[in-house]
């Protein structure tokens, strides 16, 4: 069976989180009620974030971060893919894309 999705690979928190709670050596059965509840919210609340119409709060970002046991790396990327989505300008979000981009030429330097 597959690894996981790696946030690395996503430009959109929300498809990151669907896609790994989706796995099944990441997510399972009641992944989404578990993550509510991890991050302290209704998990209507949790669907509708998930589904588009509503958006993390960065304290909300950072409590999924322990539920999914990420890294560092993998935490700071995270919450950066949820500020990016949240910017209310295009010069925000310009700004984030390229501290994204930094962090992902950086793992394919490693890598490599």
């Amino acid at each position: 069976m597959s690894a996981p999705p790696e946030v690395f690979d996503f430009k959109d928190y929300k498809s990151y989180l669907n896609a790994r709670l989706d796995h099944p050596l990441a997510g399972g059965r009641g992944a989404r009620s578990r993550l509510s509840q991890a991050m302290r919210c209704q998990t209507a609340y949790t669907a509708q974030v998930l589904r588009g119409s509503a958006e993390l709060s960065n304290e909300q970002a950072e409590a999924a971060n322990q539920f999914l046991g990420h890294t560092e790396e993998e935490g700071d990327f995270l919450l950066l893919l949820v500020q990016r989505q949240r910017a209310g300008t295009p010069s925000l979000r310009t700004r984030l894309d390229r501290q994204l981009e930094k962090i992902r030429e950086r793992r394919a330097h490693l890598a490599a």
